[in-house]
């Protein structure tokens, strides 16, 4: 008779000294500590659970087209991080990996801490507006443990200058003196104290979340986990950005930035008078006659890179003048990385405007223009610009401003449409943005347009083609070639591949590179 199969359990290996869990006789991994881990009854029941938690979902996992109230929401959220992140193969669903995977998982760990023990047809407006106070409350309690550690250091601070002080006091005794200079270094001010109200309710902070909630829930039907899909209701959408900036806001802006001074790192050591946003004014350069995103410019490199954007600057002949000039063309796309549909980065020339500007800065021995060369790790290498963008911001139009980074490429974009010579489909392409994103967003600012097309209407020829006594044999009709098919016109082409429409003008012109022919202008 065999022996008996014994349940999961935690087990202690004296040849490895490590603890394990052992299922019967096809399960066994280490767990990589022993008894000198002074909590190991702690981790072995702890990692028990998991493992055994992990095999009954697997196991639910396995049952189809089950009703809505058998399904958890923890298990739906495992099936999309199994198919879309740790088992991720291209298909024609998912062709390509996601552009920031650890954002995404923070997302999901939080919807499953929220939603354990929940089914799915718990999702409603109760439950997902429930969730939106629970992500507020996380950003209480990490605003207060922020305050919790602001109050530590200044206690500390208090506990170092108060030392210092009776020591100074024991130094005045012994030196019989009556008086010893003041300190320089001064208490600062305590920070505020924690008000939990002070912490901003986001009523859509939840909307990111629960669309990822809904992309699951349509991963567990396809992969017929699910009957059918449940629909996950969403916050209103935030409202469109007024905000923009005028050129002279622009202005102060980039002359603010040039001009600030501060502390950096030079040669391993601090220096002081330096000017520390100078690349935040190249940003803002950038952004003004580019409209690009965020990503794009602050990775961007005059270096051809493979994984990051970059900057083609070339000298060509001039037939005209017969002088070298500068050309320039900003590859908003690295050779290795890849294009999202919903993040389109079509490569454009670069303006006249901007070109000197460039120029300059490649010949100054910029590597990447929107880098902060003073850090501390002694690196010149493209960082995250946020932070100083923040306070530059609020430097020039105060704290209550409603501008933001965003706001440059609204503004570019804004300039553009208010240009009638320009089509929307040319301006889509300039700024890597869907025709329909443009038109839904900024066609209102196109008030000549409605103008024109009223005028048409009541010039007298409006319907004339569709009457009855019209002479259709004035129509001149296009030859077809051999093969019976139309040759499509820029129109055609703008119509049937609109996502993917470069600027106009840097298509109809070719100039040949170092890597062969690439769209640019002359």
């Amino acid at each position: 008779m065999g022996r008996k199969a014994l349940p999961a359990r935690a087990w202690y290996d004296k040849s490895s000294k490590k603890w394990h869990i052992r299922d019967g006789a096809d399960v066994k991994f280490s767990l990589g500590f022993g008894y000198e881990v002074d909590d190991w009854e702690k981790q072995c029941e702890k990692a028990l659970a998991k493992y055994l938690a992990e095999k009954a979902a697997g196991s639910r996992l396995l049952v189809k087209n089950q009703e809505t109230t058998d399904v958890l929401v923890t298990d739906v959220l495992a099936k999309y991080l199994e198919v879309r992140i740790t088992k991720w193969k291209p298909d024609r669903h998912f062709p390509h990996p996601l552009a920031r995977p650890e954002d995404t998982e923070n997302r999901l760990m939080a919807l499953s801490e929220y939603w354990a023990g929940k089914t799915v047809d718990d999702i409603d407006e109760d439950t997902t507006d429930g969730f939106t106070n629970f992500l507020h409350s996380r950003a209480v309690q990490r605003a207060r443990e922020l305050s919790e550690r602001q109050w530590t250091r200044w206690n500390e601070r208090k506990e170092q200058l108060h030392a210092a002080a009776v020591a100074r006091e024991e130094r005045r005794i012994q030196e019989r003196r009556k008086s010893l200079p003041e300190p320089k270094k001064k208490l600062p001010p305590p920070p505020p104290v924690f008000n939990p109200g002070s912490v901003e309710y986001k009523d859509k902070a939840s909307t990111r979340y629960l669309e990822d909630m809904r992309s699951a829930i349509t991963v567990a039907v396809r992969k017929k986990m699910l009957k059918y899909v449940v629909p996950v209701p969403l916050p209103a959408k935030y409202p469109r950005r007024q905000a923009i900036f005028t050129a002279d806001e622009v202005k102060r802006l980039i002359d603010h930035a040039a001009s600030k001074r501060g502390v950096g790192w030079i040669d391993g050591k601090p220096v002081k008078d330096l000017p520390i946003w100078e690349h935040l004014s190249r940003f803002m350069t950038l952004a003004i006659y580019t409209g690009s995103r965020k990503s794009k410019m602050t990775r961007a490199s005059f270096k051809d890179e493979p994984d990051r954007p970059w900057i083609e600057l070339r000298q060509v002949m001039n037939p005209k003048t017969g002088q070298k000039e500068w050309r320039g063309f900003f590859h908003r796309l690295g050779k290795d990385e890849i294009e999202y549909d919903t993040k389109k980065a079509p490569g454009i020339a670069v303006p006249a405007v901007l070109l000197p500007h460039l120029v300059k800065w490649y010949e100054q021995g910029i590597i990447y223009p929107c880098a902060f060369p003073y850090s501390q790790s002694g690196r010149d290498e493209p960082g995250e610009i946020a932070r100083a963008m923040r306070k530059c911001l609020r430097e020039v139009f105060g704290r209550d401003t409603k501008k933001v980074i965003h706001t440059f490429r609204h503004t570019a974009a804004t300039w553009l449409v208010a240009r009638p010579e320009l089509t929307m489909a040319a301006i889509a392409g300039y700024l890597g943005m869907s025709i329909e994103v443009l038109m839904r967003t900024y066609s209102h600012i196109r008030q000549g347009d409605n103008f024109k097309v009223g005028k048409a209407m009541s010039d007298g020829r409006y319907g004339q083609e569709f009457t009855e006594d019209y002479d259709y044999t004035t129509l001149d009709f296009v030859e077809l070639p051999e093969d019976g098919r139309q040759k499509s016109t820029v129109i055609d082409r703008i119509a049937m591949n609109e996502n993917e429409q470069e600027s106009i003008g840097s298509e109809e012109n070719v100039v040949e590179t170092t890597h062969g022919v690439d769209r640019r202008s002359a």
